[in-house]
């Protein structure tokens, strides 16, 4: 697989993956319910945002790391690979440990939440989905950190070459018109390596 393509389905998903979190997040992942019998019956609605502050800082960073990754390179691009990794890694980390806990991970806060210590907790799988893109998002990061000096760069293709940056000049050859603008197509400017011939 060429370099440009693992660069495209690496950030595609780590887009994804911080998409799917922050979507996942925003559901109720617990209904508290106290009351019945004599009592008015209340219920309340949880949210993964209330219950797991920390994945929602984990899958924003990730969706802020895709613009990091593209304007990046060399060193910089492994540190902020990096910075993806532990968020990916805290983001999966936090969701799992409220899902494996459960229900007395989610009790604390519907107690808060109500103000009732008799609560009945109904939870879903929420947790899942976030746990599942935090490990997406890890391949990604961790494909980043080890290849990603070898992905395209931002602007790369317009650079100046080791010639220009030395100070020395390209030796000219000839180039037919029709040559100048297929250099010109390319990013290249036939002007500093050719003489453009009538």
């Amino acid at each position: 697989m060429s370099p440009g393509r693992r660069y495209g389905i690496a950030l595609g998903l780590l887009a994804g993956a911080g998409a799917a979190a922050l979507g996942a997040l925003s559901q109720v992942w617990v209904r508290a319910t106290v009351g019945g019998a004599d009592l008015p019956t209340l219920t309340e609605e949880l949210t993964g945002r209330a219950l797991v502050p920390a994945a929602v800082g984990g899958a924003v960073l990730l969706l802020a790391g895709v613009a990091g990754i593209v304007a990046t390179r060399g060193l910089g691009r492994r540190i902020v690979a990096m910075l993806l990794l532990l968020a990916a890694v805290g983001m999966g980390v936090s969701a799992a440990h409220f899902g494996l806990g459960l229900p007395e991970s989610a009790r604390d806060e519907a107690i808060a939440a109500t103000g009732f210590e008799r609560v009945v907790l109904v939870a879903n799988a929420w947790w899942v989905v976030v746990a599942l893109a935090a490990l997406l998002a890890a391949g990604a990061a961790l494909a980043a950190l080890l290849g990603g000096q070898h992905w395209p760069v931002l602007g790369g293709r317009y650079e100046r070459g080791p010639d220009a940056m030395s100070g020395r000049s390209a030796t000219p050859t000839e180039m037919t018109p029709s040559q100048a603008w297929d250099a010109l197509d390319r990013g290249e400017d036939p002007t500093t390596a050719a003489e453009v011939t009538e």
